[in-house]
């Protein structure tokens, strides 16, 4: 568990945490939300283009494509584990 969480959202977890950004909960309120930009930007009270272009900093973080099938999977996976965790 750990160490796939490490290696899907482990870039992600390092930035926010050098950084003092959300960018973790703003990808679990994207996953949260069906990954529709326009839903997540209600429940988060963001509007949609700062929402894209967080998401895209987000994607730019990770090095990976978020939204291909293979990695969605694995990004939800992951924040099982984390949620298990805790």
């Amino acid at each position: 568990g750990e160490s796939f969480m490490e290696e899907v959202l482990g870039e992600l977890l390092r930035y926010d945490e050098q950084n003092g950004t959300d960018y973790m909960e703003i990808l679990k309120a994207f996953f949260e939300n069906d990954c529709s930009i326009l839903h997540t930007s209600r429940v988060i009270y963001c509007h949609k283009n700062t929402l894209n272009y967080k998401m895209n900093k987000v994607k730019e973080i990770l090095g990976y494509d978020i939204m291909s099938n293979e990695n969605r999977a694995r990004i939800m996976v992951a924040l099982y584990f984390m949620k298990m965790r805790i």
